[in-house]
């Protein structure tokens, strides 16, 4: 799940990210288990906000080269699961997080 939610230039230079840091992607990882174990989208939402308001996010190479990633394609995945389990128990959906 790392791979299908990494923004394109951290998918590229993720081998090279680990050799040097192996735990650089750790609270990307933390935050795809956090979002495989919500049951609706308003708890993937709060989750993606906790992500971003984390400290450890707020490194330049992380902010602004976006070598983590994407709450976007996170929160579209996520989406795309919950949607079907959603209608069915009769949930709306909580608005859109902004793009990151």
């Amino acid at each position: 799940m790392l791979r299908q939610s990494l923004h394109r230039r951290a998918l590229v230079l993720r081998s090279l990210i680990e050799l040097f840091d192996p735990e650089y992607f750790a609270l990307d990882r933390d935050l795809i288990q956090q979002v495989g174990a919500a049951n609706s989208m308003q708890e993937v939402d709060n989750e993606l906000r906790d992500f971003m308001l984390d400290t450890r996010n707020h490194r330049w190479i992380r902010m602004r080269l976006r070598l983590r990633v994407s709450t976007t394609r996170l929160r579209r995945i996520a989406r795309r699961h919950l949607r079907p389990q959603e209608k069915a128990e009769g949930v709306r959906s909580s608005p859109a997080v902004p793009p990151t």
